[in-house]
């Protein structure tokens, strides 16, 4: 019988969801649909009313078990996390993997709680204990390189976001990401190819344009970058980050062009 686990996605992403798959986790069919149904209330923002899904699936899987299980404590950590509870949800986490060494989710679920304590050293020794159960847990990848992108750890990762688009070529999430750490290694080059890449497949993603701008602007290529800043505010009429730096590429475009012409004369 397929399992599924409740899984905690971060705001590096674009949405906060539930996740499904094959691993340790419930068992029982109409907890999997409250689990859907939770998830949909969360796309929708209503968090109140996920919670309230999470909490009867929970209920029914302790009734099932007679007991709680690693699944149980795991999903309770997870209802606590929506509640910004994170030392409750810790606490459940920490007997979730008391109850089961090898259960990759409550690792990965830790960790993101870690986060939010700002428990860094234990946040990344728990994303690296989910990678060593699963390595190829793309969602753990992708949160771990946040992790050492907010910790100055850009080349690290760069390898994290790369792992992640070469199992998901088209994750725009991941191809984002990697562009902003190839910022702060001063990489405009591959920063631009990879905002082309999500342009590709996104060709209204207005905040790729204004960011491929600056990364064009900053290799003095000021005509390319003012072509997407004129691209977003096609896309967003009067947006306020590309009105201000068109108006600055110009500007240093004119520049140059005066600079130019006074070397000429």
């Amino acid at each position: 019988m397929k399992k599924v686990y409740f899984t905690i996605l971060h705001k590096p992403l674009l949405s906060i969801f539930l996740s499904c798959c094959t691993l340790a986790g419930f068992a029982q069919e109409p907890a999997r649909q409250l689990q859907s149904s939770a998830n949909t209330k969360l796309q929708a923002g209503d968090t109140l009313g996920a919670i309230a899904d999470l909490k009867k699936a929970v209920a029914m899987n302790r009734t099932t078990a007679g007991k709680t299980t690693a699944e149980v404590a795991n999903g309770e950590g997870f209802i606590k996390y929506l509640q910004h509870d994170y030392t409750g949800a810790l606490t459940d986490l920490d007997q979730a993997i008391e109850l089961n060494a090898n259960y990759v989710v409550a690792y990965y679920n830790r960790a993101l709680v870690e986060g939010k304590l700002a428990m860094g050293k234990e946040e990344m020794e728990d994303y690296n204990a989910a990678l060593r159960i699963d390595p190829y847990f793309s969602t753990a990848l992708f949160n771990r390189g946040v992790a050492r992108a907010k910790g100055g750890r850009l080349k690290e990762a760069v390898e994290d976001f790369s792992s992640v688009i070469d199992m998901k070529p088209k994750s725009a999430e991941a191809l984002y990401q990697r562009a902003l750490a190839y910022e702060g290694l001063k990489d405009y080059k591959n920063q631009v190819k990879d905002l082309d890449a999500i342009l590709q497949f996104k060709p209204t993603e207005m905040k790729a344009y204004i960011t491929r701008g600056l990364a064009k602007a900053r290799q003095a290529r000021y005509e390319e970058a003012i072509t997407d800043y004129n691209v977003a505010l096609e896309i967003e009429p009067g947006n306020s980050d590309a009105l201000f730096n068109k108006n600055s590429a110009e500007e240093k475009l004119n520049n140059r062009r005066g600079s130019l012409t006074t070397t000429k004369q």
